[in-house]
């Protein structure tokens, strides 16, 4: 029997025992990926600092260095020395890194400021900058403002995304200035294991047919087994993007764009370590007498039938660009059957080598649930898609999963439960296919995409909830108080520019002067508060949040740098691409220039005459090929192929003169084959990844709590009747 004076006691602790049990609810994260309770490693403090500018050295013999610049386009890795803060670090690997971006520099004789990649362990196993294998070096091309991809991954970290870690970078090339870039975390494996604790799982890099001929990352990468954190160099990397280049070759032999041999490959040099020669990859066929990038954008064959079963065009909504025809391959997420062919976009751009065909019906499952929504938190982690979206919509961040590029995004699959992560912002702040500033700062927040929400289920079947519209419209929310209005963007602006000023100043390559940059930043900042007003209105039912809305603006987005806009210092590029200086109209109530995306296209100019499909004369060859591309597909839009009232409206506001279109409208165009949240109750910006699903770990907490409880009540009730015996 029990006493009387030990009774309270063990009552007193069953108590604490539940008591604390259920305490455990409320402390730990809803998440077990979150960044919050995972380690970070050195680089994180060491490498991007927001506080200071890193110091990078490259050291290269200089006919090594001229050699790489001078063929960029093979994107081949060349061995090097680079000292970062101070640091040396022998034997590295360098080459210069891009999509379109790479083939608009690479015929472009007036710079060869590339975006680069260092790979830090392809020589050296082992080496890493404080625990980081690879570093990319982004060259902020078509940003006036330079802050763009910095300020975007603030607010996506800000919203407890996981998202690439990144700091400026003071570029010097043996011991001579180059200029300022931005260091940007990859998302590979390290990137990988600091934001969910571990590299289990498989991490897709989609790329539609309407990107170039693919990214060499991708294909580079198919890093690691899971069970051995070194990446191996001597697994040859495959080029998996044959749909893509067979889609060029047709489009080559449609269009007669090349005079170049396109029979050779260059081969990559042997590994400097084992004296193989398997490389990581070959370059593509010379495409345009030796100087075209493997992932330049060739326009797609516009007869080719997607494998999607959409029937309709790509819309271009509110006068937003909805960029050139559509061969998205999976890459859209729109659910397409299940044969594992019909995703190809997805599943040949896996990064992991131990990715497999076992692996891929987790994502088909997710699709699928999407296309339904059928217990779709089982599948999505969708209050991070959510914040992920939220963020999107408010930097107008057209080049990206939203238009019917499909492109610049991951996915991460682990135990089922499918991430959307952050990549490639430099044309976020509507630098890319907005149009105009007042379009922009308009840009809907129910239907914010440049595409259909049909084409674009990701955001689009989601907001088909209202329960998640809500959750969306809440951090659209908290991104105007808590981001915006509050001051937080304009004061992040101001400390960036205190402390990359004097280094763009004394920027050797830069593609702006520096009157031009520092007349950007009040753009910037007016973007921001503007953009925030037209949210909020819309949140509220003032404005329109599936259209354009009228919140007047005086941003003018061209000075804050487009695609297309800058490769030259003190020189905006013109929609024409000629070497006219004139800067582009400054009246930000004329419709900009939908210049087309990183990866969209610039086709190199090859010479000779281009002669687009449908024979356009060499009257038009002076219009930049992008925006001939945009015009083609506007006109075929139509039914019969004729320039309507509304269709010349459509080309006007695409910057097109009246000359042109009456040029145009004598062109014959071939016709396009239709099938062609920490806490939602709190009030601050949430921190880490998505959490609506509720954890198996807390089900049980909450199910031994109730259990121990019950067995408190019980004990105590039994025990209450009977008399004891001391």
């Amino acid at each position: 029997m029990i006493s009387n004076k030990h009774f309270n006691i063990i009552v007193a602790l069953f108590m604490v025992i539940a008591l604390c049990f259920s305490s455990l609810i409320m402390l730990l994260p809803k998440s077990s990926t979150s960044s919050t309770s995972i380690e970070q490693p050195d680089y994180i403090t060491t490498i991007f600092n927001d506080d200071s500018v890193i110091e990078i050295n490259i050291e290269m013999d200089e006919d090594s260095w001229q050699e790489m610049l001078d063929n960029a386009a093979s994107e081949e890795y060349t061995a090097a020395n680079i000292t970062v803060n101070g640091t040396t670090y022998n034997n590295v690997a360098i080459r210069p890194k891009g999509n379109s971006s790479l083939s608009q520099l690479v015929t472009d004789d007036s710079t060869e400021r590339y975006s680069f990649k260092i790979k830090l362990d392809k020589y050296v196993d082992g080496q890493t900058l404080d625990g980081l294998s690879k570093l990319v070096l982004n060259n902020n091309m078509s940003d006036t403002t330079s802050m763009k991809e910095y300020l975007s991954y603030k607010l996506l970290d800000s919203l407890g995304i996981p998202t690439p870690a990144c700091s400026y970078a003071h570029i010097t090339v043996n011991g001579e200035e180059w200029g300022l870039y931005l260091a940007v975390e990859p998302i590979e494996e390290e990137f990988i294991e600091r934001n969910y604790g571990s590299i289990d799982g498989n991490l897709y890099k989609p790329e539609s047919d309407n990107v170039a001929m693919g990214d060499k990352d991708n294909n580079e990468n198919k890093i690691m087994d899971n069970n051995n954190f070194s990446p191996s160099e001597n697994t040859t990397s495959e080029n998996n993007n044959k749909t893509t280049i067979d889609n060029s070759i047709d489009m080559q032999n449609q269009s007669n764009m090349n005079n170049g041999d396109s029979s050779g490959q260059m081969q990559m040099p042997p590994d400097m370590n084992t004296g193989n020669s398997t490389g990581e990859m070959q370059a593509p066929p010379d495409m345009n007498n030796g100087n075209a990038s493997r992932e330049m954008q060739t326009p797609p064959d516009m007869n080719k039938q997607s494998t999607n079963d959409s029937t309709n065009q790509p819309q271009i909504p509110n006068g937003i660009g909805g960029g050139i025809g559509r061969n998205s391959n999976g890459a859209n997420l729109v659910w397409n059957g299940d044969d594992i062919s019909n995703y190809s976009a997805i599943f040949d751009n896996a990064i992991f080598k131990t990715t497999d065909s076992d692996d891929y019906t987790k994502i088909l499952d997710m699709i699928e649930h999407l296309d339904s929504l059928d217990d779709i938190e089982s599948y999505l982690d969708v209050d991070e898609v959510l914040k992920y979206f939220a963020a999107n919509t408010f930097l107008v961040n057209l080049d990206s999963y939203v238009s019917n590029m499909n492109h610049n995004y991951y996915l991460y699959e682990n135990d089922g439960i499918v991430s959307i992560l952050p990549w490639d912002y430099n044309l976020s702040f509507a630098g890319f296919q907005a149009g105009s500033a007042s379009n922009a700062i308009n840009f809907p927040i129910d239907s914010p995409v440049s595409d259909s929400l049909e084409e674009s289920p990701l955001i689009g079947k989601l907001l088909e909830v209202d329960e998640y519209k809500d959750i969306y419209h809440h951090y659209l929310n908290e991104i105007v108080e808590n981001f915006v209005n509050n001051g937080t963007l304009e004061t992040l602006i101001t400390k960036t520019d205190s402390l990359i000023s004097s280094y763009i100043q004394n920027d050797a390559t830069a593609f702006y002067t520096y009157d031009e940059y520092k007349a950007s930043l009040s753009n910037l900042i007016n973007f921001g508060y503007d953009r925030a007003t037209s949210i909020a209105a819309q949140l509220d039912g003032s404005q329109p949040s599936t259209n354009t809305g009228t919140i007047e603006t005086t941003v003018d987005l061209s000075a804050m740098g487009q695609q297309g806009g800058g490769n030259e210092k003190g020189e905006m590029n013109n929609m024409r691409g000629s070497s006219d200086t004139t800067p582009p109209n400054a009246d930000s109530s004329t419709p900009q220039s939908d210049n087309t995306t990183e990866s969209s296209m610039n086709i190199p100019n090859s010479n000779t005459t281009s002669n687009f499909p449908g024979n356009i004369s060499s009257n038009t060859s002076d219009l930049d090929p992008s925006i001939m591309m945009q015009a083609m597909q506007i006109i075929q839009s139509s039914e019969d192929g004729s320039i309507t009232d509304s269709i010349k409206t459509e080309l006007l506001n695409l910057g097109l003169t009246n000359e042109e279109i009456t040029q145009l409208s004598s062109i014959q165009i071939p016709n396009q084959d239709n099938n062609g949240m920490h806490d939602i109750k709190n009030n601050n910006l949430a921190m880490g990844p998505g959490n609506i699903s509720t954890d198996n770990t807390n089900l049980i907490i909450t199910l031994s709590s109730i259990v121990l409880l019950v067995i408190a009540l019980v004990f105590v009730s039994f025990f209450k009747k009977r008399k004891y015996i001391s």
